[in-house]
């Protein structure tokens, strides 16, 4: 049966000319928000007094009032944060001055007396992080006070080159790359019913040798239907700048040579945005948020600010509740797709809660509507689970392997092409694996978005095919559900990211999502490992053999690469662990035994690995040895005598966690082991 071009869609971000925008009428500066939520002496309180349609850079203040003890309102973003001693009702009046005028918003600030969160007060008391160099050793920690302890500290949106301590909240390094990173830091008390704060502080990384960097430190914000125009501030600035933009709202473009973020805004929500600006033989980027509201009269917004960083095997709860909701809303409904397993998103309040196990970044998109449906808002953004012991988000391995990828942007006339060639890791088993009658299936490459309706495919036994042809626009997809590779061939589109550039690869397949971010030159090439930007870590190949008294042996052939890979012998552990479910299968620690030698790659000038690690001696859990080459990211290991009695009986698979600790990094990877012949388990779907 053919299939309607209507079954097919190919989303090209910012696809609107630069020259076609802006004409709309000029709307008035104002306030978005109008209430702020409710706050509790038992939690860290944030909010952020939101404007849109300024003429300049706002500053904020307070007009009349005193706010609670314990918070403090930033004069530059208007984020309102800290953890209130007081209770009570407080009147407050905000201002608000971009330049031509100044608005005041009276508002009050409801703090009670309890709300949950314990007794422990436990609270941030690090303010500012400390500013960076990139080629420069940077080193900070977070200072904490109050609770029970032990805590566990989680950290997003970090520069390249710096790493965190999940242990401690120090965050250690030499940055590469310079720009202005809008860091979320977050903290559980383990001994306080897990209770969590978190916040967001700006780490500033100027270049290596020059003061250029983002003067701004938030972008205006707008309206749909309304005219926008906001152009980011450069200090130090060089001639000759090149400006670019991902994840800007549709309707809004950037110009190339000025910066100007310009248009008429056609969907409501928060946009994750991330610029960039090049010259004088520096890069800055800046990783910030962009709200544009349903209407000229409209307060709907999102309170999406500083949410905890969720935990494998940690209750994602918490009294008071972790909320991601909507103020101005009228009988708001809310939604979710994407989220990890274990996780929920109540309809009625917005409130997140449950608990996941499986350690990933999931790209998210949340929606709520208001008045009945009468307007909505989206915000697609990363929903991140780390390891119990904490880290860095940046650090968390996609179970994704590119195997090929190659663009061609063509001339902008949907000329275009693209075609890659993946490894998968996904959670097959039947209660959440991948059916195409019922789920759908997107890739997304920077802007270019391509996506296969449920229902679309051909099936035949694990094969998925899709195959599309509408004019120059062709399309093929193919999935192999047994062996988890996808396949991809595109042409006919019009690219619109700047090559070279980096990317964000995203991968939506059913209710799991997955995110890869990747260099690209300026042929639209990528070499593995040397151009990923994040780490990936998927099993290739495996093989598990279980006797009748539930002893076996494991062989894993696994994809490993990380531009930030490090290991000295020395000082850093090398360990392996293996759970079915929470019971530990495995835990070797192989550091002491490992054997290294490095080199220079020829291109990069960076530092690759051979990693070598001997047999042990016959015993229970004993390795056979252990290989990785980080240039190539190939790595094999293998146990044996091996205590398999947690497996589900035959013939149920197996979900198996493989998770690699190399010094302070830890990479998981979560696959499906499927049962060939009595006894015998392999990774090939059956």
């Amino acid at each position: 049966m053919p299939i309607s071009p209507r079954k097919i869609t190919v989303a090209l971000a910012n696809a609107l000319l630069f020259s076609a925008l802006g004409s709309a009428q000029e709307p008035a500066f104002r306030f978005i928000t109008q209430t702020l939520p409710a706050g509790s002496r038992n939690a860290v309180y944030t909010a952020q007094i939101l404007t849109a349609h300024a003429k300049g850079p706002v500053s904020f203040g307070l007009a009349s009032g005193a706010l609670p003890d314990g918070l403090r309102l930033d004069a530059t973003t208007g984020l309102l944060t800290g953890r209130p001693t007081q209770s009570s009702n407080f009147n407050l009046s905000f201002s608000a001055n971009d330049g031509q005028s100044t608005l005041q918003l009276p508002v009050d600030l409801q703090i009670s007396s309890s709300g949950g969160g314990g007794n422990g007060a436990f609270t941030f008391d690090t303010l500012v992080l400390p500013e960076a160099r990139v080629g420069e050793a940077y080193a900070a920690s977070l200072q904490t006070s109050g609770g029970v302890g032990p805590f566990v500290f989680g950290a997003a949106h970090l520069p390249p080159g710096l790493r965190f301590d999940g242990a401690s909240g120090a965050i250690s390094g030499t940055p590469r790359a310079a720009g202005t990173y809008e860091v979320l830091l977050c903290a559980v008390d383990r001994g306080e019913g897990e209770n969590k704060v978190a916040t967001i502080l700006p780490l500033l990384v100027r270049p290596e040798s020059s003061e250029f960097r983002y003067a701004s430190q938030t972008l205006d914000n707008g309206a749909v239907g309304a005219s926008y125009e906001c152009t980011p501030i450069l200090s130090a600035a060089p001639n000759g700048l090149e400006h670019s933009a991902t994840g800007l709202p549709p309707g809004l473009a950037i110009d190339p040579a000025s910066g100007s973020i310009a248009g008429t805004p056609t969907t409501a929500g928060t946009f994750e945005v991330e610029l960039r600006v090049r010259g004088g033989g520096d890069e800055l980027q800046w990783n910030t948020r962009l709200r544009i509201v349903p209407s000229g009269a409209s307060a709907l917004h999102w309170n999406d600010f500083a949410l905890p960083i969720a935990m494998a095997g940690i209750p994602y709860d918490r009294q008071p509740a972790i909320l991601l909701d909507a103020s101005g809303a009228s009988t708001p409904s809310y939604a979710a797709e994407g989220l990890p397993i274990g996780i929920s998103y109540a309809a009625s309040s917005g409130a997140l809660a449950g608990t996941a196990y499986e350690v990933g970044v999931f790209p998210v998109t949340f929606r709520v509507t208001s008045g009945g449906g009468a307007e909505e808002l989206l915000l697609r953004t990363e929903f991140a689970v780390l390891p119990s012991s904490g880290g860095s988000v940046e650090e968390i391995a996609a179970p994704i392997w590119i195997s090929k990828l190659q663009v061609k942007p063509g001339t902008g006339n949907a000329d275009g092409s693209w075609k890659a060639s993946l490894l998968l890791n996904s959670d097959r088993r039947d209660s959440v694996r991948f059916d195409s009658a019922e789920d759908g299936l997107a890739i997304e490459l920077g802007g270019t978005r391509v996506e296969i309706p449920s229902g679309a495919f051909d099936t035949s036994g694990f094969a998925h095919d899709y195959v599309f042809r509408d004019g120059a626009l062709s399309i093929a997809v193919g999935y192999d559900l047994a062996t988890e590779r996808l396949d991809l061939s595109a042409s006919g589109l019009s690219w619109t990211d700047a090559l070279p550039g980096t990317l964000d690869l995203r991968l939506h397949i059913g209710a799991q999502s997955r995110r890869l971010r990747l260099q690209l030159d300026e042929r639209g090439r990528f070499r593995a490992t040397a151009d990923l930007r994040s780490s990936a870590f998927v099993i290739s190949r495996a093989s598990l053999t279980r006797d009748g008294s539930n002893r076996g042996a494991l062989a894993l052939d696994a994809l490993l690469g990380d531009p930030a890979f490090a290991f000295d012998p020395l000082v850093d552990p090398l360990r392996m662990r293996v759970r079915h479910e929470e019971t530990l299968i495995v835990e070797r620690d192989l550091g002491s035994v490992a054997s290294v030698k490095t080199k220079r790659d020829a291109r990069s000038g960076a530092l690759l690995y051979q990693i070598a690690t001997p047999k042990e001696p016959a015993g229970p859990a004993a390795c056979t040895g252990l290989r990785y080459e980080s240039g190539k990211g190939r790595l094999r290991v293998g146990f044996v005598d091996l205590d398999l009695a947690s497996l589900p009986a035959s013939p149920s698979p197996a979900q198996l966690s493989i998770e690699l600790v190399v010094g302070t990094r830890v990479y998981v990877a979560s696959a499906t082991f499927f049962e060939q012949r009595p006894g015998s388990y392999a990774l090939t779907a059956r």
